[in-house]
């Protein structure tokens, strides 16, 4: 893989400064498109299986471009018709970026020859064109190539405007069980970047297994002051072969000037064969934006606005991350630069990015509708636990949040106690292995086997067999006898070390049940911890001290009892009312 700038062959030609380049304040907007197939993949071709309507899906949405005046437009590997290409480029064509935008089209398949014929099209109408010469030793033995089309507008001399066309071709094929690609991709070189120059904001895409190549010598070459972008139809995105590069460039980038856009297909591709069966591919799409720890300010607000249009915050490996929604659909998004040039990084914007609309289309014909509120797969998630259903849907129509925040004490999960409701500290929010999401709100997942399945399932089975312990012979705390009549989950930023309300009297109370999982030390352990907490909290809201603990039990089965671990435990009648539950040197336990 060769990394070249596209100044460098523009010849007389100057780029127009492209918005999304430019380091200042003034936010730009992008629009991205994930669409949801079906497709085929074979030795002849590689894209939308009905290319009619892939045709039709992507002229809707770049015409939707211009509607919202989109100044960064991708749509992903594989995705983009070259009839729309030719369209674009067609005399009088009213689908063209404005000056100042660029389009990044993954487009489909092409054979060498319909390539030339392209090419010659464009330029017959005076349009710039480049890519380069095919250098591959077996391309006449293989079928086609899988290029990535930038689209942007560059000036002459004399102040005039030419429609420029750059044209980035694979350089590694993907490997799949009949090695399609192996076999018949053409593949290139060179990668190009925009806007490469010192103090300035760049921007280069890589096209799916390009990663392979993109080596940490590359990635730290080219990352600084960069805006990256990943296109793909990926079955497995995550894959450790794909995220490598994303590894090196979270080790060295996190106090850097640098974002990451990754954009694949939707979810549960099914891929139509030659013989006119399907397989489906049960797949993750795994689009996200990735950006380094000071880049991005979450807070609730922040969070759950963008949760309302299928947008899902996590952590990985301290980055903040912003996965989509899987169903297809485009989304407008209003993006901060990555860099700002004369402010002090302590006045950056907090937001980020912000979504501002999304759109599903039908079977039918393609009708762009905008709709927010996509399936997060939590309610389908919650069939299985009748029991905790009811309260935690109404609990994630106040707020997703709470709900995590509710399951993740209720677990006994927090690793520091006094601070564990912060975003940062949940540990929900760090992704598990192969980057899946851990977080119980977002049941999106394909794979059965995934690591964020089976982190969900335990934290929904211990809610939902907290639900069933009143009227179960728990020996509950004299402060919490209440709790024999039923609770409610519920979180509460003035309460934040509490996760229920006693239905006897409506108070506040901490209630951890470890289930078999722990023995005597371990609950000792988090009492003494969460027990600490609310003393420190009572402290801050000025309340009563001693009486922080009344409303903490830890529950745990012992020799198939339920038992409780309540203020009892470890009360005195000798005490005084000052002295701490939880005094280490007291010698209690």
């Amino acid at each position: 893989m060769e990394i070249r700038r596209v100044e460098e062959f523009l010849g007389e030609l100057s780029l127009l400064p492209l918005n999304c380049l430019v380091a200042d304040r003034q936010p730009y907007s992008l629009l991205m498109l994930q669409p949801g197939g079906p497709i085929c993949g074979n030795e002849e071709r590689v894209g939308h299986s009905d290319s009619a309507r892939g045709s039709d899906l992507c002229r809707t949405f770049l015409q939707q471009s211009l509607d919202e005046q989109a100044e960064l437009v991708i749509a992903p590997e594989y995705c983009t018709p070259w009839s729309v290409v030719e369209e674009i480029g067609g005399a009088h064509s009213p689908i063209r970026p404005p000056e100042g935008a660029i389009w990044v089209l993954g487009c489909e398949t092409i054979r060498p020859r319909d390539l030339r014929r392209v090419v010659e099209r464009l330029r017959d109408e005076d349009h710039f064109v480049y890519h380069e010469s095919i250098r591959d030793p077996n391309a006449e033995a293989k079928s086609y190539l899988n290029p990535l089309t930038y689209v942007f507008w560059c000036s002459k001399s004399d102040g005039s405007k030419v429609l420029s066309f750059v044209i980035q071709f694979k350089t590694t094929p993907s490997r799949d069980r009949l090695d399609v690609e192996q076999r018949s991709m053409i593949v290139g070189a060179q990668v190009y970047t925009f806007n490469r120059a010192q103090d300035q904001i760049g921007l280069m895409s890589i096209i799916c297994s390009d990663a392979f190549a993109y080596s940490e010598d590359l990635v730290n070459e080219s990352h600084t002051n960069m805006l990256l972008i990943h296109i793909q139809l990926n079955p497995k995105p995550a894959h450790q072969d794909f995220s490598n590069y994303r590894r090196r460039l979270q080790s060295i980038a996190s106090h850097r000037e640098v974002e990451l856009i990754c954009l694949n297909w939707a979810g549960a591709i099914v891929e139509k064969k030659v013989d006119g069966g399907e397989e489906p591919w049960h797949n993750n799409a795994g689009s996200a934006f990735y950006f380094p720890p000071r880049k991005y300010k979450p807070n609730e607000f922040l969070i759950e606005a963008a949760h309302r249009f299928g947008i899902y915050y996590s952590i990985v490996e301290r980055w903040h991350a912003l996965y989509l929604n899987q169903e297809p659909h485009a989304i407008l998004f209003q993006k901060q630069k990555v860099m700002i040039h004369g402010e002090p990084a302590a006045i950056e914007p907090a937001t980020c990015i912000v979504a501002k609309k999304r759109w599903t289309w039908g079977e039918g014909d393609i009708d762009f509708k905008e709709f927010e509120h996509p399936s997060d797969g939590f309610d389908q998630a919650l069939l299985h636990y009748k029991n905790a259903a009811p309260q935690l849907e109404e609990l994630v129509r106040e707020s997703p949040i709470a709900v995590e925040r509710v399951l993740e004490l209720l677990v006994g999960d927090p690793r520091k106690p006094e601070d564990w409701f912060q975003i940062k500290e949940l540990s929900c929010m760090k992704v598990g292995e192969g980057e899946a999401i851990r977080r119980v709100t977002v049941n999106q997942d394909n794979d059965p086997h995934s690591v964020g399945v089976s982190f969900r399932k335990r934290r929904l089975q211990r809610a939902e067999d907290a639900v069933t312990l009143p009227g179960n012979g728990v020996p509950w705390p004299a402060p919490l006898k209440g709790l024999e009549q039923g609770f409610a989950y519920s979180w509460q930023s003035g309460s934040p070390h509490t996760n229920i309300s006693v239905d006897a009297d409506g108070s506040r109370a901490t209630l951890i049940f470890l289930g078999d999982e722990a023995d005597t030390s371990v609950v000792k352990s988090v009492f003494k911890a969460m027990s600490q907490a609310l003393r420190i909290n009572a402290i801050k809201r000025d309340a009563e001290i001693e009486r922080a603990c009344d409303h903490l039990c830890v529950v745990y089965r012992k020799e198939n009892k339920l038992q409780a671990y309540g203020i009892e435990k470890i009360s005195r009648i000798d005490r005084p009312p000052e002295s701490s539950a939880v005094d280490i040197a007291s010698g209690e336990d």
